[in-house]
């Protein structure tokens, strides 16, 4: 895979969703946290979404160890600006569709 500028792009098919980051918090400031991390040495992607009224995050690795490391630190864990303890799962929900409840 290369760009037009002809450096080639590295995609991660490891994916890590985060339940409950802060609302305000952007994909670039997600990627500088995990920068804080061991695991992060593997981490290409990261972004930030909302779903009805839950914010997520993504991280996306190339390294399946390093996901599951990353989901085991952050699972449970609160970072400042949330109002909740962050959930960790594997995999990307980003493309699902949110249903309201009823």
């Amino acid at each position: 895979n290369k760009s037009s500028r002809g450096s080639a792009m590295v995609w991660g098919q490891h994916h890590l969703t985060i339940e409950h980051v802060p609302y305000d918090m952007v994909g670039l400031e997600l990627k500088e946290l995990a920068k804080s991390y061991q695991w992060s040495k593997s981490m290409t992607f990261a972004r930030t979404y909302k779903r009805g009224p839950v914010n997520y995050g993504m991280l996306e690795f190339t390294n399946e160890d390093d996901m599951h490391s990353a989901l085991k630190e952050l699972e449970g864990k609160m970072i400042e600006g949330s109002t909740k303890k962050m959930r960790c799962f594997e995999g990307n929900n980003y493309h699902d569709v949110w249903i309201p409840s009823k």
